[in-house]
């Protein structure tokens, strides 16, 4: 598996992505609302790291609890692989809890992804890599 990204929870959008360009990142998929999951998202890029800028809306957001315990924090690693289903049992084996089935997210191609806790090594992400036949590109708007 390969890092995809980091997930980075911010309290306001703008003026993290304002701190983010200061600090030499180049906006890869410029920030977007989406109403089905209540937050923003923004993704970034500085020297090959990817950095997803997330920012809950409102208490419907998943990350909403979040945002309050952590603040403007980093609070996932997002791992690629081929087989997400599969991929996340492993996990599961190795004692991981499975926050909820893989679904497909707007926010990347529609990909699909999950999200793994473990008491060790926090939260992480795995999202399905793009299928060799897919023609879309990663980001590419839908």
């Amino acid at each position: 598996m390969r890092i995809h990204h980091i997930g980075y929870l911010v309290k306001r959008l703008e003026d993290a992505l304002e701190e983010f360009l200061f600090l030499g990142y180049e906006i890869v998929k410029e920030s977007k609302y989406y109403e089905d999951m209540h937050q923003s998202i923004c993704f970034v890029s500085n020297g090959g790291y990817m950095v997803e800028l997330i920012c809950p809306i409102d208490p419907e957001s998943a990350a909403w609890r979040l945002l309050k315990r952590y603040k403007n924090a980093p609070y996932h690693i997002c791992y690629e692989t081929e087989n997400i289903r599969e991929t996340a049992q492993k996990f599961v084996d190795r004692n991981y809890v499975l926050l909820g089935e893989p679904f497909k997210t707007p926010a990347i191609d529609n990909r699909e992804v999950c999200f793994l806790i473990n008491e060790s090594a926090g939260m992480i992400e795995l999202i399905e890599t793009e299928k060799k036949n897919d023609k879309t590109r990663n980001f590419q708007e839908s």
